[in-house]
């Protein structure tokens, strides 16, 4: 957990942060069995969503809560 928030400050930090997070989501949907389809996770299975969805929609909440205070 401390390594996720971690991650998420420094992408809060970042002017380009929308599309960074962008692109760290993309290709992450969930197959028909609940696991995240994305290749990388190919050799080690991953429930959807993944650590990078998480990460991904940890970063847009926090984002939007800096925003609206």
């Amino acid at each position: 957990m401390r390594a996720m928030l971690g991650m998420a400050d420094v992408l809060l930090a970042s002017p380009d942060r929308r599309l960074i997070c962008d692109r760290l989501a993309e290709g992450h949907r969930a197959d028909p069995a609940g696991r995240c389809e994305h290749p990388v996770h190919a050799d080690r299975p991953e429930r959807h969503p993944c650590s990078l969805v998480r990460l991904v929609r940890l970063v847009d909440g926090l984002g939007r809560a800096v925003e609206t205070s």
